[in-house]
């Protein structure tokens, strides 16, 4: 009885310091953002866990896929993907990544590459085999027409909207990031060149980071970094690590940034505050060329946390949890954000919804073991690396 309530004491405590550290904003909202990556050889989307870079499957399915480049989540939380092979944008469920229909086809749809939503919530594609950005309507994907072209744009790959909301393209054969009025499409100009650009080392891909800065990965071996606002080269951000075919780029929930390494098959990490090499990411005979990048959206935890569907969030609910964590696929099993798994992104919006005290509140029987415990803090902390500023 004794051994009993000292287990029960032990995670009640541990509880206990999850409630502190979300009262601290450590692990408030956790919910772990997974990287998908389009894979050239086979045509795939390849989904990778952001905490360990553990391999989890295909994730886009279906619609004949072929030669996937560019990729970005929607609005509405649907993945786009270009695909280059069919000269269509796809349109994928942003959580089971079901195919859902053909969202862009002609208007003169060629070899599209980069994608990125704009401030209207229209899509625009870079058009990498006519030289052109291609608008089409952000709702039903209906032909917009030419949205930007000509000013020296040559082989359009990455882009990017920057804060200001003006548009951002990576000008692979020319060596250069051209910037256009975001509204009217008017060119505005060379917005970024040197500094690393230039001759076989043109732009590839675009992301601004958190501090504001813009970062280039330069097709080669390296990620260049630029002012904001200027475009002034800032000098070789990351490199280093066997980077090899810098194609797509994109800054983690945690602030760290991950590069394509096309030609080792592999994705790297590089810290967001300094770029130094932080490890490969991702590798594995799955991986044949990647080349763009995309995280999920973070999902908050969702007002979902009622497993039992009786009208409360209760201690119940807490039970479902716990027989459901690390196995569960189903909201009655204790998937609070319908992400398809049952983990700590669950217990801790049973845990919001519940409300303070909880540790005090629920019965022994049903808390969880310390074991459980300890791996679901161990899940959920390194998904929430702090952002770190510029």
């Amino acid at each position: 009885m004794l051994v009993g309530s000292k287990k029960s004491n032990l995670a009640a405590g541990l509880l206990l310091l999850g409630v502190s550290l979300i009262q601290l904003g450590l692990l408030n909202g956790v919910s772990c953002a997974d990287l998908l990556v389009t894979n050239r050889y086979p045509s795939q989307v390849l989904r990778y866990g952001s905490a360990t870079g553990a391999f989890l499957g295909n994730f886009a399915l279906g619609g004949g896929l072929s030669e996937p480049t560019g990729l970005v989540f929607g609005p509405d939380g649907d993945l786009f993907v270009s695909a280059a092979g069919l000269n269509q944008v796809l349109r994928y469920d942003g959580v089971t990544g079901a195919f859902k229909s053909v969202f862009a086809s002609g208007g003169g749809l060629a070899g599209a590459f980069g994608l990125a939503f704009g401030p209207s919530g229209d899509l625009f594609a870079a058009n990498f085999y006519s030289d052109q950005v291609l608008r089409f309507n952000g709702a039903t994907g209906a032909s917009k027409g030419v949205f930007a072209s000509g000013a020296g744009l040559d082989a359009p790959a990455g882009l990017a909207f920057g804060p200001g909301g003006d548009l951002f393209v990576a000008s692979l054969f020319s060596g250069q990031v051209l910037r256009y009025n975001g509204v009217t499409g008017a060119y505005a100009g060379v917005f970024a060149s040197g500094g690393g650009l230039g001759g076989s080392a043109g732009p590839f891909d675009l992301a601004f980071g958190p501090g504001g800065d813009l970062f280039v990965s330069n097709y080669i071996n390296s990620v260049l970094r630029y002012d904001g606002v200027t475009g002034a080269p800032k000098g070789v951000f990351a490199s280093g690590g066997g980077l090899d075919g810098a194609f797509g780029l994109a800054f983690g929930p945690g602030g760290d940034l991950f590069v394509a390494s096309a030609f080792t098959d592999q994705v790297l990490r590089y810290d967001g505050v300094t770029g130094a090499f932080d490890g490969i990411f991702a590798s594995g005979a799955e991986l044949d060329e990647p080349q763009f990048l995309a995280f999920q959206p973070v999902t908050e935890p969702s007002a979902g946390a009622d497993f039992d569907g009786d009208g409360a969030v209760d201690v119940d609910d807490l039970a479902s949890w716990k027989s459901g964590f690390g196995i569960g696929t189903t909201h009655m099993q204790g998937d609070a954000d319908a992400d398809l798994d049952v983990d700590g992104a669950d217990f801790l919006a049973w845990q919001q919804q519940f409300g303070n005290g909880i540790a005090e509140e629920a019965p022994a029987a049903i808390v969880p073991e310390p074991p459980t415990v300890l791996l679901l803090l161990a899940a959920v902390v390194p998904c929430r690396r702090r952002r770190r500023e510029t």
